[in-house]
């Protein structure tokens, strides 16, 4: 079964709207992508796509981790098969931009409070998308959901999975995150 497709509601919100992505329902996935908007009226349009997901026990905020996922999702309609996190995807763009600006976007993102990481998100998934890389999200929306815990163990696996290193002290080609261990930060020299 891939990541995709487990068998979790997350799991199945995913392969909810990598259904919407395959029928190339272009109205529900620009409804979506309105959620982007930073007018909160836009997301009513969202409204039919990911309210029917929503249950009483949700916190506000998995609420918000659902719409955020969903509008993401709007803009850049690709999912991996691989089962690596957001920080996975941030390594394959910055191996493929090599640039010094996006890990600091990254350091940035890593930082932010559950109240702003919608925003660092918005502008990483941006970059993400111009560069076509896919995103696990299931597993962003899992993280998400546990983004505001106070050990930041969500923060830290990203971490590792952005500057993961080899036994050799390389960086490894092809991480492969373990969801079920926090992460520890290696600080760069």
């Amino acid at each position: 079964m891939s990541p995709q497709a487990r068998d979790d509601r997350e799991g199945r919100f995913a392969g909810f709207l990598t259904g919407l992505a395959a029928r190339e329902n272009r109205a529900a996935l620009a409804a979506l992508r309105r959620g982007l908007s930073a007018d909160r009226s836009a997301s009513a349009s969202m409204y039919p796509y990911v309210a029917g997901w929503i249950t009483d026990k949700d916190t506000d905020w998995n609420e918000e981790c659902f719409y955020l996922v969903a509008a993401l999702f709007g803009r850049h309609p690709k999912g991996d098969t691989a089962g690596g996190d957001f920080g996975w995807s941030c390594r394959e763009l910055q191996e493929e931009t090599g640039g010094e600006s996006f890990e600091r976007r990254f350091v940035a993102l890593l930082a932010s409070d559950p109240a702003g990481v919608g925003v660092h998100l918005r502008h990483a998934m941006s970059l993400v998308a111009s560069k076509n890389i896919a995103v696990d999200w299931s597993q962003l929306l899992r993280d998400l959901e546990q983004w505001g815990h106070p050990q930041r163990f969500i923060q830290r696996k990203w971490a590792q999975s952005f500057w993961k290193q080899t036994e050799n002290g390389k960086q490894a080609e092809n991480p492969t995150p373990d969801n079920n261990e926090e992460a520890e930060v290696i600080p760069q020299q």
